[in-house]
């Protein structure tokens, strides 16, 4: 998109962390015309439709152990499952994960497979979910739309390539 961030700004709010970052033209020049800054957003937006996760969110919770993450991809490889996506986080003495999968394919995974699968996790606490729609915000969270959030969500994936204006 030949553009570089020349300013960033980072917030917490609620337990989540946003980024800010304000870009411009690789030679300098700022976002000028409207029809401009239309066009990033609507890169922006398609990159984060082409992200949108899809398959069967499995939810995790365990206590968290050295190890932990590699026994319960182990599991999943070795029943067929390729991981989409992973969330991870602890709590405490607890790991909470999610997992998006679907099979080798790329195919939806059968619900009854996975249920009869959880066995070989031992001790997790496993809920299946269906939908992987995105995250519905809730009233104490920040609002998500705004060109800073959409910047925030798709500019970390990017910014290896920008280079440092001096």
């Amino acid at each position: 998109m030949q553009y570089v961030i020349f300013h960033a700004s980072i917030d917490s709010y609620g337990g989540y962390a946003y980024q800010e970052y304000f870009i411009r033209h690789a030679d300098g020049c700022a976002l000028n015309t409207e029809s401009e800054k239309d066009k990033v957003v609507k890169c922006l937006e398609a990159a984060i439709e082409r992200r949108v996760c899809e398959g069967v969110r499995l939810e995790l919770c365990a206590y968290d152990r050295v190890g932990l993450l590699s026994d319960i991809t182990r599991v999943l490889r070795e029943n067929g499952l390729a991981v989409l996506r992973a969330d991870v986080a602890t709590q405490g003495e607890k790991s909470i994960n999610a997992f998006y999968v679907r099979d080798i394919s790329g195919n939806n995974v059968d619900l009854d497979f996975i249920k009869s699968m959880t066995r070989e996790m031992g001790e997790i606490d496993l809920s299946v979910m269906e939908e992987t729609t995105n995250h519905q915000p809730t009233s104490t969270e920040r609002p998500k739309f705004s060109i800073g959030e959409m910047l925030k969500s798709q500019i970390e994936r990017f910014s290896h390539s920008f280079v440092a204006i001096k």
